[in-house]
């Protein structure tokens, strides 16, 4: 960062609050000594900040004081239509209007000798969000009940047919290409997560008798959960790195294999069994029996759907 994106970046932390020069320090990982420079360097420049001594003390900006718009840079405005783009292949969303219209507006705030640079950069590189055939008509309402904490009373057809819950939305997030909400299910008793592109009904509903709003009943790797290990080839290895949420556990080894090692829910168990079940034989289970068990089970579903009946 040079020192014109800190003076810049320290102006505007300043605009959101007042803060003390150790704060900046820590920050940007700089000297106190540093900031207080800058702050000089801001008041040079016609900056009115105001110093403030005692404990309580440190840099601020009058109440009246705005500061114009900053132009973008191109590598800004280039991650702003990366990210722009990626949303836009979220088909199906309430979203697509206002897409349209930031994209527009955008084109107008990136300057004129950087919009070539910045629409380059975006023509040749490309989040990786597929395009999905699915409706989510449900997903502000969801994202209003996550953002208030409310309950709601949901239709889901999942992969086991249609289920009701009683759910409290904690956060929505994207994957492949659909929308997922979190939610805490009163009915199971523990987080579940929701495609929405499946939820067929929502309606409000009252906070259910003894239930209390939480984020989870136990952290995902919580040490009385079951640990799984798991030995992989060096195909496996690969197959692994490309999963998001698995592939920053893999170790490696030096011939490029490698193993995972981790804690998850009880409840999870069975995704796991379905999920390296492909890998035939990139991966050997070493644990938990349970996982061990689950498949056994799927692999004698296929061998008794395909096997010759010996």
């Amino acid at each position: 960062m040079t020192r014109l994106d800190r003076l810049t970046a320290i102006l505007l932390l300043l605009q959101e609050k007042p803060r003390t020069s150790r704060e900046l320090a820590e920050h940007f990982e700089v000297s106190k000594r540093t900031i207080i420079r800058d702050v000089e360097g801001l008041c040079e420049m016609g900056i009115p900040v105001i110093a403030r001594e005692g404990a309580r003390g440190g840099y601020e900006l009058p109440p009246e004081f705005d500061v114009q718009p900053l132009p973008l840079t191109a590598r800004e405005a280039f991650i702003l239509l990366l990210a722009l783009g990626g949303l836009e292949n979220m088909s199906n969303t309430s979203y697509s209007v206002e897409t349209t219209t930031l994209r527009a507006k955008l084109q107008n705030l990136i300057p004129a000798r950087r919009k070539s640079q910045a629409e380059d950069l975006s023509r040749i590189a490309r989040l990786a969000i597929p395009k999905r055939d699915a409706q989510n008509p449900h997903l502000e309402t969801l994202l209003e009940a996550a953002r208030t904490r409310t309950w709601l009373a949901i239709s889901y057809n999942g992969s086991g047919g249609k289920t009701h819950h009683t759910i409290q939305p904690i956060r929505l997030y994207s994957a492949g290409g659909y929308w997922y909400c979190e939610a805490y299910s009163h009915e199971r008793g523990a987080n579940r997560n929701f495609r929405i592109d499946r939820v067929e009904q929502v309606e409000p509903a009252f906070t259910p008798e003894g239930a209390a709003p939480r984020e989870r009943e136990l952290p995902y790797d919580d040490p009385s959960h079951p640990e799984v290990v798991i030995e992989l080839t060096r195909r496996g290895v690969m197959m692994v790195e490309s999963e998001q949420h698995l592939g920053n556990g893999v170790e490696r080894n030096q011939d490029g294999s490698g193993s995972l090692q981790f804690r998850c829910p009880p409840s999870e168990i069975r995704w796991f069994a379905r999920y390296f079940i492909p890998f035939g034989d990139d991966a050997t289970v070493l644990g938990p029996p349970v996982l061990v068990d689950e498949l056994l089970a799927a692999a004698k579903i296929i061998l008794e759907k395909y096997g010759n009946g010996e």
